[in-house]
């Protein structure tokens, strides 16, 4: 009996290995290295550059703020021309021009409108003048006509109807405006239904207020003139207003206006005069 030998078993294929990685530190070429090695030292070198950049210019801002705190830049000098009606002393306590004040913190277009709100003043203009000068600049307003104010007395007022100041009594240089609410302190406006009025007594020449004694405010919008030493005179609406005072000066240089009643202006080109009986 013949036995068979055991079938041979075959060998189990050994596992190939596992690829080694495309960068593998071992692998790595020394150029790749060193431009890897570079690129991390540029990057630091940019990060410590820009916080010296940050650390300077914080030094260069600290010492320019403190430059500016310094008295060599503080105001000492203001130089204010132009007045008349206002003081120095308003002019520069509206404008906070207080000595010692930097001259960084001068807003000069801020300072110009608050001066601008002093009741005379029309315009001002600031300007600094380094190290430690500020000029001043107004121009003030021309008083055109009086009327009565809220509480008893006399205010000024310019041809815009601004309220110039208060007074005690009239001057006897400017019309007076009848007719017309009362006005408001200095600083404040006309009511608008006075501006008829106004526009009048402002178109006055010094010839014609020698005359005049009053300028009413009419039903409206009209005008009418109170003369000295007697008589009226109408201008109705103050349009054509040049032409009507120009045939009022006409007919006093070339008429007898003794016993005056009435000097219908309403059109100029024919004036209509009504005598007292």
């Amino acid at each position: 009996m013949t036995t068979k030998a055991p079938p041979k078993k075959k060998p189990k294929p050994r596992p190939k290995p596992a690829p080694e990685p495309l960068w593998a530190e071992d692998h790595l070429d020394p150029r790749i290295e060193q431009r890897r090695a570079n690129v991390k030292k540029e990057h630091a070198r940019g990060r410590r550059r820009v916080v010296l950049a940050l650390i300077a210019i914080i030094g260069l801002g600290s010492a320019a703020w403190a430059i500016t705190r310094t008295p060599l830049l503080a105001l000492e000098h203001a130089r204010v021309s132009g007045i008349d009606r206002t003081t120095v002393d308003e002019v520069v306590g509206a404008a906070g021009l207080d000595p010692g004040t930097p001259m960084t913190d001068i807003d000069e277009h801020g300072a110009a409108r608050r001066i601008e709100a002093l009741p005379w003043v029309a315009t001002a203009r600031v300007r600094r003048e380094w190290p430690r000068t500020v000029r001043v600049e107004i121009r003030e307003r021309t008083a055109a006509a009086v009327a009565t104010a809220i509480g008893g007395g006399w205010v000024l007022l310019d041809h815009t109807g601004r309220v110039l100041a208060g007074l005690s009594a009239p001057p006897g240089d400017l019309p007076l405006l009848d007719g017309i609410p009362p006005a408001g302190p200095p600083g404040s406006r006309l009511a608008r239904v006075g501006r008829p009025a106004l526009a009048v007594a402002a178109a006055l020449g010094s010839d014609l207020r020698a005359r005049v004694v009053l300028v009413v405010a009419q039903g409206g919008g009209d005008v009418e003139l109170r003369l000295r030493p007697e008589g009226s005179v109408r201008l109705g609406r103050p349009d054509r207003l040049a032409e009507k005072l120009t045939a009022l000066r006409t007919m006093m240089a070339r008429v007898d206006l003794r016993r005056l009643a009435v000097l219908d202006l309403r059109v100029p080109t024919n004036p209509v005069l009504t005598r007292q009986p």
